[in-house]
Order: C-alpha cells, then structure tokens, then sequence
C-alpha cells in the first residue's frame, strides 16, 4: 500500500494551474540615487540648472532622469500578465516516498524579462540534499532558480521532493521577482500556491507489533447479542420500560395491545477506537520524540490491518492538531475513507496535548455502543487511568493497553490486557 494508491482509490488531490499575482507589485530601488525623494531632487537640479543656463549640468540630470524613469517603467511592467502555478504529482506520500513538483512560469507579453528570480518555498524535511542552497532573501527553507524569460514564453521546473517523516507541511506562495536590465530597480510579487502536502505515519510490520490475540481485528463469537444494528429490524416483542420511546413500533401499537418495540438484528462488525494518549509522551525537554513517532505508526498500523480485516477502526487522540488545533476524533466507520482519514488525522498530530486521557475515554464511551474493543496506546502504563478502564469493563468494553517504550510493567490490578512496544518493534 502506498499514498499514490490511496488516492487514486479515494480521490485525493491532484494538480494546480498557473494563477495571476496576489496583490500589488512592490517595487525595490538598488540605492539611494534612484529613490523617490533623489529623482526629485534631480529634477529640481534640472530646473536650476536650466534658469541659470548651466548646460552641461542639464543634460546630466536630464540624463540620469531618463535613464531612471526608463528602467523604472520597465521593472514595473515586467511583471505584468505574468502567470506562474505550481503543479503536485500529489499530495500525501508516505515516509521515504518521493513526490514530483513542477512549477510553471509564463511571460504573457513581449516585454522580455532580462533576468528572473523565483522563489519556491520548501520545508526542509521535503528537500533533497540538492537544494540546501539560501535564497538570496535570506530564507533558509526556499528554493531559488534564476534565468531570462523572453516574451511569450514559458519556463518549467521539476523538482523531487522526498518525505524524509510525517508531518503536516504548508506550502507557501511562490514569489517571483524581476527588473530592469541594468538591475536599478527590482519588482516583486507573489502568485498565490498556497498547498499542503501530509506524510503518513510509518507502517510497521504487524508481526513485530506484539499485540495480544484478542480478536480486535476480525469477528468475535458471543452468546449474547451485544451490538444491534438500527437499520436492519426484523420483528417486535413487547415493551419494557428500560427500553426508552426510542425504538417504539407506534403502528403495531395501534393496532395491538399495550406498547411493542422493534427487534433488530445484531451486527457482527466489530468496532475497534484507537486512543493516543499524547500528555504521557512528555512535554518540553521531557519529551520523548522517538517514542512518540513510534506510538503513532503503531496507531496507524493497527488501523490499517482492522480496516483490511473488515472491522471498524476510529481515532480519538488528546492531540492538537496542526491545522485546527482541535483534538482528534474520527468516529469508527467502515466507509473506504475512513483510513484515509484516520492516517491525515495522525500526519497531524502534534505533541502538544489539549486533555487528559479520561476526559477522552469518558467523551468517546458516550457513543461508542458496548462490547467495541478499546486500544489503548500510550507513552507509559503508569499514566494509564484505572478507575475509568474499570468502569468501562463493567459496561462491556474490551480494554487494550500499549505502552510504548514502557521501562515498567503494568501496576497491580490493571484492567484489561497489556502490553509493551519499544524501539526495536521498528
């Protein structure tokens, strides 16, 4: 399975044209002789010069002015309908995946562009060791190309960027500047290119995960109907009064006596929330990086093998996410997207925790029905709420705890199973 599959199968992302400018031209003067205020001054020079008939010193500052408005005119208008895009093969990849990037820049009239610089801004963990170079801006994560543009013409350029390790990365808009031919004044603009391109957690090899045989990625047999489905009803029985007005068949009430209630059929799906306690990660100089990149490609391991195995994965995650800076929460489904969705929420994530783990077992149990299996994967068993685990055990759900890189076993008393990941899982 790679990116390039997954959006072809969910269709994600494709290209962008060639767009115009965003905003005016910013126009830069390459010193202070051609500022504003020293024209000015050198045509007040001009008008002196002329009323006292000193003709030398005229045609000089006639001809520095000519030569200033000239060059003037020409960088302001050389980057009129212009039109330059940036083009993505894609844009989700997994880590070690390439994705190809072409810019386009177009000179849409005859004025020719002597020289011009573009500037393509890339975060530094999706450049190749070729483009470490600094821009002449001084930006450290753009990539600057410079060449003559005659009129009507068209430039192009591919660049390869590998996705070194999940993230979330902007890309910025492009910025394009030119000028006159002797270099007196240079314009500047930007084409709007906004993009994101998202890296997907590292799969492991489910093998070297070592999770328990507890069935939480396929069908479980039980004696009791423990989930039902709501749109597959087939028959009534009398009603109960802890049933609830819910599921009430009002006409076979009619025409019967006394109150009847649907029957539904069971479901045999098994729904299986993954929760990402990212508080027990640590914070600040505390915080254990490897550990928590691999707690992530653990999550997005197990959802990948629940979804092949036809089961329901979701995500709930005490995360803030680099978008939204909301926490994550992707309701178990077994809609074909629902992986695609759960691994863009995982890109996202980010180390800074917005709750506590029971704050999100609790919220999350308020939908889930009974007997979904819960997996549990956190930075350490210790931070791991056991009145909360007991009560959701008493209420019929299947507890999974995963510590990663745990150095201690889990305390006396734990509910449910547990077990522990560490480095060499990888």
């Amino acid at each position: 399975m790679n990116a390039r599959s997954m959006e072809a199968g969910f269709g994600v992302g494709m290209a962008t044209a060639e767009k115009g400018p965003q905003g005016g031209i910013t126009l830069q003067p390459a010193g202070a002789l051609w500022t504003r205020p020293a024209l000015l001054l050198l045509a007040a020079m001009a008008v002196f010069a002329s009323w006292y008939g000193q003709r030398p010193i005229l045609a000089m500052t006639l001809l520095l002015l000519s030569f200033a408005v000239l060059c003037r005119l020409w960088s302001r208008h050389c980057l009129v309908r212009l039109f330059c895009g940036r083009t993505l093969e894609r844009r989700r990849a997994f880590p070690g995946e390439e994705i190809s990037m072409e810019i386009s820049l177009r000179n849409g009239k005859w004025l020719a562009l002597p020289w011009v610089r573009l500037e393509n801004p890339i975060p530094g963990e999706l450049r190749s060791s070729a483009e470490g170079a600094v821009s002449s801006s001084g930006r450290q994560d753009a990539v600057e190309v410079s060449l003559f543009l005659p009129g009507r013409n068209r430039a192009r350029w591919t660049y390869r960027m590998l996705c070194r390790r999940r993230g979330f990365y902007p890309l910025e808009n492009l910025r394009v500047t030119s000028g006159d031919i002797f270099g007196l004044y240079t314009a500047s603009l930007e084409f709007p290119a906004a993009e994101t391109v998202l890296v997907y957690p590292r799969l492991l090899p489910l093998a070297k995960l070592p999770l328990p045989a507890l069935q939480m990625l396929g069908d479980e047999k039980t004696e009791r109907r423990i989930c039902t489905d709501p749109t597959r009803p087939f028959g009534i029985r009398d009603h109960i009064p802890s049933d609830g007005l819910r599921h009430i068949h009002w006409k076979a009430s009619a025409r019967g006596q006394g109150l009847k209630r649907k029957i539904f059929e069971p479901t045999t799906t098994k729904k299986i929330a993954l929760f990402f306690d990212v508080e027990s990660f640590g914070s600040g100089e505390a915080f254990r990086a490897e550990a928590f990149e691999l707690g992530i490609s653990t999550v997005a391991t197990v959802a990948f093998h629940a979804g092949k195995s036809e089961a329901q994965p979701g995500l709930y995650a005490n995360t803030r996410s680099a978008d939204t800076g909301r926490p994550i929460a992707v309701p178990p489904s077994g809609s074909r997207s629902q992986l695609v969705e759960i691994l863009e929420s995982l890109a996202k994530a980010t180390p800074r925790a917005s709750g506590s783990l029971d704050t999100l077992l609790s919220a999350a149990a308020r939908t889930l029905p009974s007997g979904s299996c819960f997996v549990l994967v956190t930075g350490s068993s210790a931070d791991i709420p056991q009145a909360t685990l007991a009560d959701l055990k008493a209420r019929g759900y299947r507890i999974t705890m995963v510590p990663v890189e745990g150095k201690t076993q889990p305390p006396s008393g734990a509910t449910g199973d547990a077990v522990r990941i560490s480095e060499a899982s990888r």
